[in-house]
This record gives C-alpha cells, sequence and structure tokens, in this order.
C-alpha cells in the first residue's frame, strides 16, 4: 500500500520555523522578564508597606512624644516655682506661649488643681489660641477667652458649661498611677472629636497631690496624617487598641465613635469597619504576632503591615494595608508597553521576513515551473537567471540540461522520421499483405499490397474500420465467425502469439481467400 504524503513547500516550512522560534523566544524572555518584574514587584510593595508602616509607627511615637515633652517642661517650672499658678497674668501667659511654641496637633495645655480648678490654653475652631479659666470666679464652670497681645485674657468668646477636671479620665489615670502617664480615649468635652491626654501629676514638697497636668490632642490630626500617607497609593491605615480593637484613628473616613440618643459615646471597633483583610490580619496578628504579611481579602491582595506603639497607658496597633492593584498599575503599564512594542516589533520581522523569502524563493519558483515545462514536453522553456549565487547556478544549470535535452529529442525526431521513413519505404514495397489493428480491432495500417489483395481500390477503405467485420466475419462454409473465436483477438487478449493457414477473408466483392497468417 502506498502513503500519500502531505506535501509542504520549502518555503511555508522556512516561514513556520521561522514564526515558530520567534514564538518561542518571544514567550520565553517574555516569561522571564514578567517573573522577574513581578518578583521585582513584589518586593517593592514590600519594602512600601514595610516603610509605610514604619514610618507611620515613628510618627505616631513623635506625635506622642509632643505632649509628653511639653509636660516635662511645664511639670518642672511649675514643681520649681519659676511659674505661679495663682498668678492670673504670669499664669496665662504661661498657657499661651506654651500652646504657641507647640506643634499644630496640640488642642490643648491646662493644668487641674485638686480642688477642682481648670487653667490652660486651647486652640479654637479657627486654629485660634484661647485661655480657659474654670474657678470660683466662674462659677464651676470653663470659660474661654479671646488672647489679647500681651497674651492675657481679653473678651469672654464661650461658656462651655460646668466642668470638673478631676472626673476626667486624663486626671484619674495620673492621680492612680502617681506617675507620668497616658490616658485612655475620651470624647472631648467641647470638640466632636476623640482625644488622649499626657498627664503628669504634680506634687508639692510633702509628696501631697496639688494637680495633673495634661497636654492633649485630638485624634483627627493623626487621621489628616493617615490620609496623607496612604492616600497616594490607595492604601489604608489604622489604629486600634490592641487588646480591644477598638479604634483609635483610621484614615478610611469611618467614625471612631458614635454618640446615642442619650448622650453616651459608643467606640467603634474593628470588625464593624467592613474590612475583612485589616480584621483577618488583626486576628492573625494576635495569634502569632506576624509583624508583615500578605493577606487575600476578596479579590484584592492586601500586603499588610502591623506594628505595636506601647507607652504608659498606650498599648496600641499601626496597621497599615496596601492593595495589590495600585502599585501593579505602573508594573502592568510597563509589560503592556513592552509587549506592544515586542508585537509590532515582531510583526516587522515577519514582514521583513516574508518579503526576503519571497525575494530568495522567486526564482526556485520560476525555475520549478520551467522544470514543469520541460516534464511536459515545452523544451523551448528557460529559467531566468537573475543572481550570481548558489540559486543562480541551479539556473544555468537547468537551461544547460533543456538545451541539451532539446538537442537529443531533435536528433531523435531525425532519426524517428528516417527509421519511419525506411520502415513506411519495406511495408510499401514488400509483396506480403501487412496490416495493423488495435485492440479494440479497428485497421489503423494496410499496405498497398493488403489494399491489392482484399479487392478494394483505396487504403481508406480499410483503415478506422473493424477488420473482423470486415474481412474475417465468416468461415470457409459461410458459417458466422466469433470475434471471441479469432485467434487475432485471441492474440491480444492473451499477448501471445498465433498462427493459423486454414482461414480465409473476404474480400471486397464477398469473394473468399485462402490465408495464412499470424
Amino acid at each position: 500500500m502506498k502513503h500519500k504524503h502531505k506535501s509542504i513547500s520549502i518555503r511555508t516550512l522556512v516561514i513556520l520555523v521561522f514564526v515558530l522560534s520567534m514564538l518561542v523566544s518571544v514567550l520565553g524572555i517574555g516569561t522571564v522578564v514578567y517573573s522577574s518584574w513581578s518578583a521585582a514587584a513584589n518586593r517593592v510593595r514590600q519594602e512600601l508597606v514595610d516603610h509605610t508602616g514604619g514610618h507611620i509607627h515613628e510618627q505616631i511615637e513623635a506625635f506622642l512624644e509632643i505632649p509628653s515633652r511639653i509636660n516635662v517642661l511645664s511639670a518642672s517650672l511649675i514643681e520649681s516655682g519659676a511659674v505661679d499658678l495663682t498668678d492670673t497674668a504670669q499664669r496665662e501667659r504661661f498657657f499661651v506661649s506654651q500652646l504657641a511654641t507647640s506643634a499644630e496637633e496640640i488642642y490643648s495645655i491646662s493644668y487641674g488643681s485638686r480642688e477642682g480648678a481648670y487653667y490652660g490654653a486651647r486652640r479654637n475652631d479657627g486654629g485660634l489660641p484661647e485661655i480657659m479659666r474654670n474657678d470660683a470666679s466662674t462659677g464651676g464652670e470653663s470659660w474661654y477667652y479671646t488672647v489679647r497681645e500681651d497674651h492675657t485674657a481679653g473678651t469672654l468668646a464661650v461658656k462651655a458649661g460646668a466642668f470638673d477636671p478631676r472626673t476626667r479620665a486624663w486626671y484619674t489615670a495620673a492621680a492612680a498611677a502617681g506617675t507620668p502617664v497616658w490616658s485612655p480615649l475620651y470624647k472631648h468635652f467641647v470638640m466632636e472629636d476623640l482625644a488622649v491626654s499626657a498627664a503628669w501629676p504634680i506634687y508639692d514638697r510633702s509628696g501631697t497631690l496639688e494637680g495633673v497636668m495634661g497636654t492633649h490632642m485630638l485624634l483627627s490630626g493623626i487621621e489628616d496624617y493617615l490620609r496623607e500617607i496612604t492616600d497616594p497609593f490607595e492604601g489604608a491605615a489604622l489604629l486600634v487598641e490592641r487588646e480591644t480593637g477598638l479604634l483609635v484613628a483610621n484614615s478610611l473616613g469611618r467614625d471612631n465613635y458614635t454618640v446615642g440618643g442619650d448622650g453616651t459615646v459608643q467606640r467603634v471597633g474593628i470588625d464593624e469597619i467592613g474590612h475583612e483583610g485589616i480584621l483577618s490580619a488583626y486576628r492573625s496578628y494576635l495569634a502569632d504576632a506576624t509583624r508583615s504579611l500578605s493577606h487575600l481579602a476578596g479579590k484584592d491582595r492586601l500586603y499588610i503591615d502591623l506594628q505595636e506603639i506601647r507607652l504608659a497607658g498606650v498599648d496600641w496597633i499601626a496597621i497599615t494595608a496596601v492593595p495589590e492593584g495600585p502599585v501593579m498599575l505602573s508594573m502592568f503599564r510597563s509589560i503592556s508597553w513592552s509587549a506592544g512594542v515586542a508585537v509590532a516589533a515582531l510583526v516587522l520581522l515577519a514582514l521583513l521576513f516574508n518579503f526576503i523569502i519571497k525575494r530568495l524563493f522567486h526564482p526556485i519558483k520560476q525555475m520549478l515551473g520551467t522544470a514543469q515545462a520541460l516534464a511536459s514536453g515545452d523544451l523551448h522553456r528557460r529559467a531566468e537567471v537573475v543572481r550570481q549565487d548558489e540559486i543562480g547556478g541551479i539556473a544555468t544549470s537547468l537551461n544547460h540540461m533543456a538545451d541539451e535535452m532539446q538537442t537529443l529529442v531533435s536528433h531523435l525526431e531525425e532519426r524517428v522520421q528516417e527509421r519511419t521513413e525506411e520502415l513506411q519505404l519495406i511495408l510499401d514495397s514488400t509483396a506480403e499483405a501487412i496490416l495493423g489493428i488495435d485492440v479494440q480491432g479497428l485497421c489503423t495500417f494496410c499496405n498497398p499490397s493488403s489494399v491489392q489483395l482484399l479487392g478494394y481500390a483505396h487504403a481508406e477503405n480499410l483503415l478506422g474500420t473493424n477488420l473482423h467485420e470486415k474481412i474475417h466475419y465468416q468461415h470457409p462454409d459461410g458459417s458466422p465467425f466469433a470475434a471471441a473465436d479469432c485467434k487475432i483477438f485471441r492474440a491480444i487478449r492473451q499477448g501471445r502469439g498465433f498462427g493459423t493457414d486454414d482461414e480465409v477473408f473476404w474480400r471486397a466483392d464477398g469473394s473468399p481467400i485462402q490465408v495464412e497468417y499470424r
């Protein structure tokens, strides 16, 4: 059994090999480059979240250090007698100057006495300093005054109502601890904000508590910083109390507390912000204290850093979350641009390669046409020699071969013509009758002797006719002679010779003639 082989042109094969090679190369190089870029992006993301988390941790500690430094200076001045809190003008200048030289995150600096008096300075909603006063002269209420140029109280600006510092969280914490301490978070007395205070107990020489120095921070200032540092990469940052999970501050724009209809303050927990990725990371951190981790939250991959902030009275966790998407965007843009350039280069290279292949294979295609023409008998066809290289050498050789073939065929035709003429002369001059038939029994040749012997005037009377039906259709006795019994047709069928001398051919006039034929 012969197998059919699919025919693929050399040109097609070369183009396929080229395209496959380029695809394999591009895919291989692209995979390596993408893997490298992806690994680099992961490192960048991890470094970013570590850096951001570390920066937030340092900044929060720096924020908390400011009130502590203020308290150290204030307490030393009060305890040493350098500042006399019973001197109204001196006291007011002291607190205003302290507030004016402190960072904007400091909302107020105050002192609460063991008798319930309350003095200090604060920043109002417009950021301007005001003097706070709460003693017998105000009837136990907190009054706020504008500040004159000499840093003493001017006109009354606000009456904030009854206020006893000894009931405030910062006072009670310092009084209970007997040492500098941070207060628990609390809802500010006037401002709609959570606050935290650095408290420092002041003692007389006998060790009796005279009062508590407090430097108070509003946590909205910390939130502004958290948003500022995380917004550029669409990240999130939260401060939560480690044990309770209650929010201290966040960059998500979520409230850290709610106020009920009865005025009670309810703190918001981390489990209420609706961010499963951060909540899961917080719980994992409590379980194994993993500082940095990657966490899959829904469809967004988060890179999360958690760091503790611990001071006396402060036990917080700073959580920084960086989503994969925005950080990956620049990498994907770079990959897309590079992929576009690679595809464009591949297309241009393929077009150039196709053009070159077309130029190279055009002479080959032409030579193939020439060879087919020669094979079909067109010996006048020649290949065009367009280059003096290997292909040009093949075209020259093909033309030379065609010249030789044409010369040989011309000579062969002359010899055949000569032999044909000689044979025709022999056949025409012989006395024996010679007839030629094809496999169907039709006459293809008859020499003059056969025409004369059979009684016909012209050879055309025999040529093209069925000779068995014309001259061999009956036996000598006149009975029909079937073609199937004819030794002539038997010789055609069996491919071997037969001879006989007891049969007759029938002449043109219907008379028989005894013949011997082979």
